[in-house]
């Protein structure tokens, strides 16, 4: 969760980058006792910023798995719940086979506030990060910036 300026809490729900590059988010904005529930898909590519600490679960998503590190395995979705000591986190990945083949995994919940797997804490700082980016993506404007070609 994040407060903004005018003491709104930002609580990130779900995101989602789509295969072309799409960012969806499912959010919540408190503001007082008000609860608003928003759910947006942008056509705004994300920030490096944003696409690095996805790339930062994928380790994760490889030991969840017992997975080699080089398996191709490409973080597109976070989900987060719960509260307190039961808060975590689920990670969607796109995992593509020897014969090309793509299919979607999720991880299980991941709780934070457990030493399951040993990284729970890094994970945790993770989705931080990516909640930090996401708001700053949807409230600061920060998003790709595509360069243009000069013809000199």
């Amino acid at each position: 969760m994040r407060e903004s300026e005018n003491n709104a809490v930002f609580e990130l729900q779900k995101v989602k980058i789509t295969p072309d590059g799409d960012l969806c988010v499912n959010y919540k904005l408190w503001e007082q006792s008000n609860c608003n529930k928003f759910k947006i898909q942008s056509t705004n590519a994300p920030h490096p910023d944003m696409l690095a600490m996805f790339d930062k679960l994928q380790p994760i998503v490889a030991q969840v798995f017992e997975m080699a590190d080089c398996i191709p395995i490409a973080v597109c979705g976070l989900t987060i719940s719960g509260k307190g000591e039961s808060e975590g986190a689920i990670v969607s990945a796109i995992f593509t086979t020897t014969a090309g083949q793509q299919t979607t995994i999720a991880t299980p919940r991941l709780k934070y506030h457990t030493n399951a797997y040993g990284f729970e804490e890094e994970l945790n700082a993770i989705v931080a990060g990516i909640e930090d980016e996401v708001y700053k993506y949807l409230f600061e404007d920060k998003t790709a910036v595509l360069d243009t070609f000069n013809a000199d």
